[in-house]
This record gives structure tokens, C-alpha cells and sequence, in this order.
């Protein structure tokens, strides 16, 4: 929980800043919500695999995933299909690494929302 608060505080801080500043950016908006982006997502990337209930399970079925030579053989009643070729695709790229898998996925996960959010589409947050 205290990691969650100094990262709350570090986007209050990095929003004084930014809105504060003299700096003339043509959208000082845009540039926090990609700093937000950027650290949500590593933040997600770095976390402990045993900071969640089911990481584990998903690192293991990443490298299941990653290690068979067809992907067929995973069965894709566990994920949903999109899902396991993610798995495939980042294992043959960098290989097993989790901080990799943790981070595209936060980063997935994040990305749409504060897209949304950038556009000036409020209903999420109402």
C-alpha cells in the first residue's frame, strides 16, 4: 500500500510541476498522462510475482506458453486466444522474462484508459 501512495504522491508532485511550470508545451496535458502511462506501466512491470493472487499462474502459463514449440498445444480453454499469442510473441522476442510480460500487459491495460481520458472522455471517471 505504500508504494500505491508514493506513486500518488510522485503524480501530484509531476502534475504541480508540469502545470506550474514556464516551460511553453504545446499540450502540458498530454505529456503528464504519458508520464502517468509510462510510470503505471513499469510500476505494473516491477511488482513482485507473488504481490497478486494469480501472477504466478500467469507466469507459469507464460512459460508453458513460451516453451512449446506450437502454440496449439496450450490449451486455450485457460486464455483467451489473443492473450496466449501476446504470451508467444514476448516470449520468442525476449524470452522468459516476467518484467516484460507484467509491463506490455499494464501497459495494455492502462494504455485505452487514459487514452479515453486524453480525448476529454470523462464517463470513466463519473
Amino acid at each position: 500500500m505504500i508504494y500505491i501512495c508514493i506513486l500518488l504522491i510522485l503524480f501530484c508532485l509531476e502534475y504541480i510541476l508540469i502545470f506550474n511550470s514556464k516551460i511553453q508545451l504545446e499540450s502540458k496535458h498530454d505529456f503528464f498522462l504519458f508520464l502517468v502511462f509510462v510510470e503505471l506501466s513499469l510500476f505494473l512491470g516491477m511488482r513482485d510475482i507473488w504481490s497478486g493472487t494469480d501472477t504466478v499462474t500467469y507466469l507459469h502459463y507464460f512459460y508453458k506458453m513460451g516453451d512449446s514449440s506450437v502454440i496449439a498445444r496450450i490449451h486455450f480453454d485457460i486464455f483467451e486466444f489473443g492473450y496466449a499469442y501476446l504470451n508467444k510473441i514476448i516470449f520468442i522476442l525476449f524470452g522468459y522474462r516476467p518484467f516484460i510480460l507484467l509491463t506490455v500487459v499494464g501497459a495494455l491495460t492502462v494504455g485505452p484508459i487514459l487514452w479515453t481520458l486524453r480525448k476529454g472522455n470523462y464517463l470513466l471517471v463519473s
